[in-house]
C-alpha cells in the first residue's frame, strides 16, 4: 500500500524531508526549513504503539526506530495488551508507549491504558487521536496518559513529545 508519509529510498524508508547529519558526535536530523532535532545517542528506547491504521505505524516505526529505538507496532488494544505481556515475560519492558484513542471495532487507546495501568504503571504512554474535542484528549492525564499527540500530526511533532516524557 502506498504511504503518503514515506518515500523509498534505495530499499530504506525515509520521512520526506530529513536527512542524517553528522555534527559533534551527535546524530541529528533536519525538517526542510526547520531546525534541527538533536538525535539522543544515550537512551534508546522500547516502543509499543497502537493504531488500526497500517501507514501511522508504519510512520512511527520508521520516524523512532530511525533514532535507534526499538519499536513494535499493533494493531488494536488486544493485540498491544498481548505483546506488553509477552515483553514483561520475557524481562524486555517497554519504556513507551503511543496508542490510538479509537479503533473500529476493536479496544481503543481509552479502554487498553486502563487495562495497562493495572499492570504497568511506570510506562509513559502517549494518546493520539484526531478527535481533539474528545475528553480524553483534553484531559489525558486523568485517562492514564503522559501526554497527547493530536492527528494529524508530522514526525517532528512525535519526536518532540516522546523526548519532552523520556527528559521528564
Amino acid at each position: 500500500m502506498w504511504n503518503p508519509f514515506l518515500r523509498r529510498d534505495h530499499g530504506h524508508h525515509h520521512p520526506p524531508g530529513f536527512a542524517r547529519h553528522r555534527a559533534g558526535g551527535a546524530r541529528q536530523r533536519r525538517h526542510a526549513g526547520e531546525g534541527a532535532v538533536a538525535e539522543s545517542t544515550e537512551r534508546k528506547l522500547r516502543v509499543l504503539v497502537m493504531d488500526d491504521e497500517e501507514p501511522i505505524r508504519n510512520l512511527i516505526h520508521t520516524a523512532l526506530s530511525m533514532f535507534g529505538h526499538d519499536v513494535i507496532c499493533t494493531p488494536d488494544g488486544e493485540a498491544f495488551l498481548a505483546a506488553h505481556a509477552t515483553a514483561t515475560a520475557e524481562g524486555r519492558p517497554f519504556d513507551l508507549a503511543v496508542l490510538d484513542l479509537t479503533i473500529p471495532g476493536g479496544m481503543g487507546g481509552k479502554d487498553a491504558i486502563r487495562n495497562l495501568r493495572e499492570r504497568d504503571r511506570n510506562i509513559h504512554a502517549i494518546v493520539s487521536s484526531g478527535y481533539s474535542t474528545d475528553p480524553v484528549m483534553a484531559q489525558c492525564t486523568a485517562y492514564g496518559f503522559n501526554a497527547v499527540l493530536p492527528k494529524p500530526y508530522q514526525i517532528r511533532d512525535l519526536i518532540r513529545v516522546v523526548q519532552e516524557l523520556c527528559a521528564a
